[in-house]
């Protein structure tokens, strides 16, 4: 069976030495014989125009691995793109405004502390040990804040890690809570916080920050004095654009949420359209904040649980919060946009277009479109790493193809790479013909980041039978390879 339709040709044949006579003439037609011979019947997955998900393969193998690069079918003019945050336009020395309330503490085995909040605010609390007395078998210390209305009706409750007053180690320095953001100012909301030894009785300090939000503009660098151990900031991102957040020096972690709406009493850790960083993570040097993520999970399609990964949006063009995390007493931050990159409607097609990234030491959801014209084929990109004036030791890169559906049909493992490969290869499996968006990620464990040079290699035909199904989760396995 062929994979194409033959097309039929008619030709007059004139058989030399024999003369026919007749009233017309006779036409002698010929089905002309395809050119090729070798082609194998592949069976074609199919695919659900509801979860647009793999519903049958026939074998599950190891890709054979192949150092032939395809060359790419495309005939379009290929236009180099260089992606970068805009320049500085200007620097701007920043104070935060925030308030400390101490409470300490003295031979208790339990205490608890409440505030009223009447202002917009990130709260959090911290305390320190001086002092454990009368320790018994086991003893253990418990700590936690809810926040509620006067009628004693709570609408938020985080624990803090339980501490082994018998391990120094856990003991000595001082304990962070998580925080909440309480946006409105006229809620009255009541904050408590309760540190409850069991079988000891401790000694110390509780302390309640109170931090101001700072709003932010694009491209502007500024030099941070005075950091509590939690900050927030406020800056108004496009959702068809990445967040470039650069800091120095590198250290302490990036939180980045957006509000359900505006109505909400708090905001914390755990509320949606919320983003941290995934995969291989490091100190906070230059990230790139994504526009939609790559989520894997379950899900209910047409009353059947089924799991998978999928492609979801995170942030609208909104107000958004930046919550940074032990950034350090002093620091300078700056943060930019890199445009066009951020929402599959916005995106590059990278059949047409070459793209420099900037570089970054933590990356996600950089989002390519991608035509797929034969199938089932394998999507090949050539990563050239681009560097500072000094390499990481280690780069982790992984990529997912999702469909139209917007579901993921083919992942890559986020791959350790040596920073000494000239090349990386990106493969991804295309079950079918069709619109695709290649989500690429990438990362170092250290300041110093990554940038690369992507280019499309092409599509490279392949049988199904001979690359690997995660039945688990639905997904073709895709490689990350060095060259």
């Amino acid at each position: 069976m062929f994979m194409g339709i033959t097309k039929i040709l008619t030709v007059f044949i004139i058989i030399p030495l024999i003369i026919i006579v007749t009233v017309g003439y006779i036409y002698i037609t010929n089905i002309a014989t395809p050119t090729s011979t070798t082609m194998q019947k592949t069976e074609t997955a199919k695919t659900s125009t509801t979860t647009s998900m793999i519903q049958k393969t026939t074998t599950t193998k190891t890709p054979t691995k192949t150092t032939v690069t395809p060359k790419t079918t495309s005939k379009l003019p290929i236009t180099t793109i260089t992606v970068t945050p805009e320049n500085i336009v200007g620097e701007k020395t920043l104070n935060i405004e925030y308030e400390v309330l101490e409470f300490p503490f003295k031979n208790l085995g339990s205490m608890e502390k409440e505030i009223v909040i009447n202002g917009s605010v990130l709260v959090y609390y911290k305390f320190k040990i001086s002092a454990i007395m009368e320790p018994g078998k086991n003893p253990t210390l418990v700590h936690y804040f809810k926040v509620g209305f006067g009628n004693g009706s709570i609408i938020h409750t985080a624990y803090g890690q339980p501490i082994n007053l018998r391990d120094p180690s856990e003991v000595k320095g001082k304990h962070l809570s998580s925080w909440i953001y309480i946006p409105r100012g006229n809620l009255n909301l009541h904050y408590n916080v309760n540190i409850t030894a069991h079988r000891a009785k401790v000694s110390g300090t509780l302390e309640i920050v109170l931090v101001k939000p700072v709003s932010l503009n694009y491209n502007v660098k500024y030099f941070v004095k005075n950091s509590p151990e939690i900050v927030l900031f406020t800056i108004v991102k496009d959702e068809d654009s990445l967040l470039y957040v650069e800091k120095t020096p590198s250290g302490g972690s990036i939180e980045v949420l957006q509000p359900i709406s505006e109505s909400s009493y708090v905001i914390t850790s755990f509320s949606e359209n919320h983003w941290t960083p995934t995969g291989m993570v490091s100190g906070l040097s230059k990230t790139i904040v994504p526009s939609y993520v790559i989520v894997f999970g379950g899900r209910i399609v047409n009353g059947t649980a089924i799991n998978g990964g999928w492609l979801e949006r995170r942030f609208t063009s909104e107000d958004t919060y930046i919550v940074l995390l032990n950034p350090s007493s002093e620091f300078s931050l700056r943060i930019g946009s890199l445009n066009n990159m951020g929402s599959p409607k916005a995106t590059y097609n990278i059949v047409s277009h070459d793209i420099i990234l900037p570089i970054a030491s933590h990356a996600e959801g950089i989002l390519f479109n991608i035509t797929v014209d034969k199938a089932p084929s394998q999507v090949v990109l050539e990563l050239t790493p681009i560097f500072s004036s000094k390499k990481p030791e280690n780069i982790w890169v992984g990529a997912d193809l999702v469909n139209s559906s917007g579901f993921v049909v083919s992942t890559t493992p986020l791959e350790y790479i040596s920073s000494s490969s000239n090349k990386v290869f990106v493969k991804l499996i295309a079950p079918s013909k069709g619109e695709y968006i290649i989500s690429l990620s990438y990362a170092t464990m250290e300041p110093y980041g990554v940038g690369f040079h992507v280019k499309f290699l092409g599509l490279k035909t392949v049988d199904l039978g001979t690359c690997e199904f995660e039945k688990d989760w639905g997904v073709w396995k895709g490689e990350v390879e060095t060259g």
